[in-house]
């Protein structure tokens, strides 16, 4: 289900409609899935719907912004371009757990993003940064799992992995740690 302002439908003759242009202030929710933006072009034959105009996305726990967002209503798929932002809440603490195990939202930024829903899944490319409290993850590619909380770092030729942790002791004293690598799991 999608509402706007106006919108204007593009037909192809002999096959229907070709393309769907939605303006002023767009939203869309299918499941547990809503969209905002101020633009949205549909395209039935390939089910792709682009965001642009300050697009929002939020989804169970999760809400990504971006200069511009692709859905693929076909396979579920998304893909964040320009300054993507994600945070994701409503997680549960995991007493036995490390790095992001308290119940605190988890932020990611970079340059693009790919997310898949089967599993909950998301490669975060360029510049990419995540972190929850005082812990962080900075490398050009980070895959996070948001089920597992399970964080996949790779470095490049111009980019290492860099983890910076803060843990603290049963006294409260907090003892900083960073590490350097080519890859983090």
């Amino acid at each position: 289900v999608s509402t706007s302002d106006s919108i204007d439908a593009y037909f192809r003759p002999g096959t229907g409609i070709e393309t769907l242009l939605q303006t002023g202030h767009f939203t869309y929710q299918a499941g547990t899935e809503q969209a905002f933006a101020e633009r949205a072009r549909y395209t039935p034959a390939d089910q792709i719907l682009l965001l642009t105009g300050a697009p929002r996305v939020l989804d169970t726990g999760m809400a990504t912004t971006a200069r511009t967002i692709r859905l693929n209503r076909a396979t579920g798929d998304g893909f964040a371009e320009g300054g993507v932002k994600t945070t994701y809440s409503d997680l549960k603490a995991q007493p036995n757990g490390a790095l992001l195990a308290s119940s605190d939202p988890i932020h990611v930024t970079a340059q693009t993003m790919t997310a898949h829903n089967s599993p909950s899944t998301a490669i975060y490319k360029g510049n990419a940064r995540l972190w929850q409290d005082a812990n962080m993850v900075e490398a050009p590619t980070i895959q996070f799992q948001k089920d597992q909380r399970i964080v996949i770092a790779d470095s490049n030729a111009e980019q290492k992995v860099s983890t910076s942790l803060t843990s603290t002791d049963k006294s409260g004293k907090s003892t900083a740690v960073h590490v350097t690598s080519d890859h983090l799991t």
